[in-house]
């Protein structure tokens, strides 16, 4: 008498995705094992501003202000800052997570990734596009001039609140 395998095969596979299932559900709230570069993606996403787009492991578009946010696993220089865009970098000598604004405006720093805090606020910057400044508490930045770049002076540096890109 032969005993039909299939039922209990077909049960066995339910009970893995099963568990499966649970190991997922149970990790995805607070998963121990993610990677700092998918928690620091998940903090910039619970304090972004609206219409946020994840694009890649590293990078967040907002298409509609025409800002991206890249964030860096590794400390390397950017060469994304181009034509028709002004660029803050969180450290100096253009190093670490790069926002960058295209379309003209006054955009609150820490609603693109770029909170005023304890070193991940501006330190340097490029412009491509043209008159911008970086607006901290009590002081105004200049930051214009297509081509130019630089670090933000010390007595600024990761004080910068919000930038404005001018037409």
């Amino acid at each position: 008498m032969a005993t039909d395998m299939r039922l209990w095969r077909r049960a066995a596979a339910c009970l893995a995705a099963s568990i499966g299932v649970a190991l997922a559900l149970t990790w995805a709230p607070g998963d121990a094992r993610a990677t700092p570069l998918k928690q620091e993606l998940r903090s910039v996403l619970e304090h972004a501003a609206p219409g946020a787009k994840v694009v890649g492991q590293t990078r967040v578009e907002w298409p509609r202000q025409g800002v991206t946010l890249t964030l860096r696993a590794a400390k390397t220089a950017d060469p994304d800052c181009a034509a028709w865009w002004v660029c803050l970098h969180e450290d100096a000598n253009y190093l670490g997570r790069m926002v960058r604004f295209n379309y003209p405006g006054t955009y609150n720093l820490a609603r693109f990734g770029m909170p005023p805090t304890r070193a991940k606020g501006a330190s340097s910057w490029q412009n491509y596009r043209g008159p911008a400044e970086l607006i901290g508490p009590n002081f105004r930045l200049n930051i214009s001039g297509y081509g130019n770049y630089g670090n933000i002076p010390r007595s600024f540096n990761d004080r910068g609140t919000y930038v404005r890109v001018f037409k």
